[in-house]
């Protein structure tokens, strides 16, 4: 057992890591957001690295005045790493009790939960300018400052004083074919002076962007590693964190999808490598095709893929999966403000939205556009999935839907995952529809939906199947987690 507070926190993130340490609804009518004790650590340490770049040193003093919130912890602990003073201050107090406590405590930083409670600290601020270093405001929804308010920072910003600017270095690659006005290029992966840079890094961040100029920059000709490559295997190696975002993310596996798009896979020949990606680009071909080329090989069970949940990449990631040379037949599609998050064997989600699983170990292709076999499921936070099993762990208070309401066989409009719809439908329609109601062939009982692409002139009608078994489950949170999902898909070509 932990015998200090502030020990008790990051022990727990050792102990229980990936399970859930508190959970928080913003609204009324919101939803409950789960947070686990890695990320609970994680916030701590940056609250007490902001409070330090405040200025605040041992046994100087804070006061929070705000309703019942996760702020006010995650500022009490890191307060408490820091060996500072925290004066809690009821919500409710009038300015006379607020001005009385802050000014005999001798707080120099105000933290406030939102604008019912920003007031209160502004006047005292207003009274005593030379005592306030800082206003920090928890929840600024809603929420205008005063206009010579010159002290006040809302939490997000807080946060951010947490990585100091010393701390991060910013590395400006570019791929050796481009050159600047002069004709000169300084950085590839295998440029003078890189490793230095990299000394002391322990976490590495790709942005967003196109993963061509990334995969040009940190890989040769011949497909072996730059150096700069070389080393960002070591820190990984060593405990080091590797991650991105958008192209950033699809760099991520050894198998990647270098562009392309639905429409793409229906009407166009699938591109090896980067060959030809400068022809194609030039083209700027609404129907880009599908292009399968190496990744850096950082996540190495499967294919990774983006923007899952706001664009048409379904059918472009079990084609992905079928058709690459290296036998990765599972893809993992990232959702928009969502995080894949990987360490040994499983991946826990945070952000907003889903990590889908399309595993086509066992599917196959029997025609364009059309796959027989592709298990589909879909973890959110909360959840976690273990890769290894192929299996998923909801999350500890996730209610799995029952069958209660009658399905009236009809086809489901769009019912394909970048759908606005897909979680409304799949949970009424999938999930709590009743078997016997449900379409049914020799493979089972199923729900399908329809959808329109449009390529030269011709329209490909794209029908989805999903079938429910007995290990078919799931539940409906801030948007629908699925496990054992069956998925055929037919497609038809039309002229109209």
């Amino acid at each position: 057992m932990a015998n200090k507070l502030v020990e008790i926190v990051p022990a727990n993130a050792r102990r229980l890591s990936g399970r859930e340490a508190y959970r928080f609804c913003w609204r009324k009518d919101g939803e409950w957001l789960s947070t686990t004790w890695d990320e609970f650590e994680v916030q701590v340490e940056v609250a007490a690295k902001a409070l330090a770049m405040l200025g605040l040193i041992e046994k100087d003093t804070i006061a929070i005045c705000s309703p019942n919130t996760p702020q006010i912890f995650i500022t009490e602990l890191g307060a408490f790493k820091n060996r500072l003073a925290c004066i809690p201050i009821y919500s409710s107090s009038s300015q006379g009790q607020y001005d009385f406590i802050v000014s005999d405590g001798g707080a120099s930083v105000l933290f406030v939960g939102d604008k019912h409670q920003y007031p209160l600290a502004y006047n005292h601020w207003k009274a005593n300018p030379d005592k306030i270093k800082k206003i920090v405001i928890f929840k600024n929804d809603g929420l205008d400052l005063f206009e010579d308010d010159t002290v006040s920072i809302c939490w997000d910003d807080f946060v951010r004083l947490g990585a100091r600017e010393e701390n991060c270095v910013l590395v400006p690659l570019y791929a050796p074919h481009v050159r600047d006005e002069r004709g000169y290029n300084a950085f590839t992966g295998d440029a003078e002076g890189l490793l230095e840079l990299m000394e002391g890094v322990t976490g590495v961040w790709f942005t967003g962007g196109d993963q061509y100029f990334t995969a040009k920059c940190f890989i040769r000709e011949d497909g072996t590693d730059t150096k700069l490559l070389t080393r960002l295997r070591e820190i990984y190696a060593s405990g080091g964190v590797i991650g991105g975002s958008s192209a950033g993310a699809a760099i991520m596996s050894r198998v990647m999808i270098g562009s392309g798009n639905d429409r793409g896979v229906l009407s166009r020949d699938i591109m090896y490598g980067y060959d030809k990606y400068d022809e194609q680009c030039e083209k700027d071909d609404p129907c880009d095709p599908l292009t399968i080329t190496q990744g850096l090989g950082f996540f190495p069970h499967g294919v990774v893929d983006q923007h899952f949940n706001k664009r048409p990449r379904l059918i472009r990631l079990i084609e992905a999966c079928l058709k690459n040379r290296e036998g990765a037949r599972i893809g993992y599609a990232v959702s928009e403000d969502t995080a894949l998050v990987y360490h040994a064997g499983k991946f826990s989600v945070l952000g907003s939205a889903n990590v889908f699983i399309v595993d086509c170990t066992n599917a196959e292709k029997n025609a364009n556009g059309c796959y027989r076999g592709v298990k589909l499921s879909s973890v959110q936070k909360g959840d976690t999935f273990d890769i290894m099993n192929q299996q998923a762990a909801f999350a500890p208070d996730a209610q799995l839907c029952k069958e209660e309401d009658g399905f009236y066989r009809d086809y489901v409009t769009n019912l394909i995952t970048n759908s606005p719809t897909f979680d409304a439908m799949m949970e009424k329609y999938y999930l709590c529809g009743l078997r016997e109601d449900m379409y049914r062939d020799e493979k089972g009982c199923h729900i399908k939906g329809a959808v329109a692409y449009e390529a030269d002139g011709d329209t490909y009608i794209v029908v989805p199947k999903y079938y429910k078994t007995d290990a078919s489950r799931g539940y409906a949170g801030a948007h629908v987690s699925l496990e054992n999902v069956g998925l055929d898909i037919d497609t038809v070509k039309i002229r109209l």
